[in-house]
């Protein structure tokens, strides 16, 4: 798998996590939740990033060459 890339999009409560998570566990590939990149807190899920912040994070993430990548964003 040269440049893969994985983008698992749904609802809250669709499985998307368990299926990038499964995905990950069988090709190597590094899982990331977009909830990580928008929320400070994700114990609470209350705070989040700044709109800049949030983007810049993003960027970095997305031009990563191997990736699944789940959220409902």
């Amino acid at each position: 798998m040269k440049n893969t890339k994985i983008y698992i999009l749904g609802t809250t409560g669709g499985g998307k996590s368990t299926l990038a998570r499964n995905i990950s566990k069988k090709t190597g590939l590094t899982h990331y939740g977009l909830d990580w990149i928008v929320y400070k807190d994700t114990k609470t899920w209350k705070t989040k990033y700044n709109e800049k912040t949030r983007d810049k994070k993003l960027k970095v993430l997305i031009k990563k060459k191997k990736w699944v990548i789940e959220g409902a964003y």
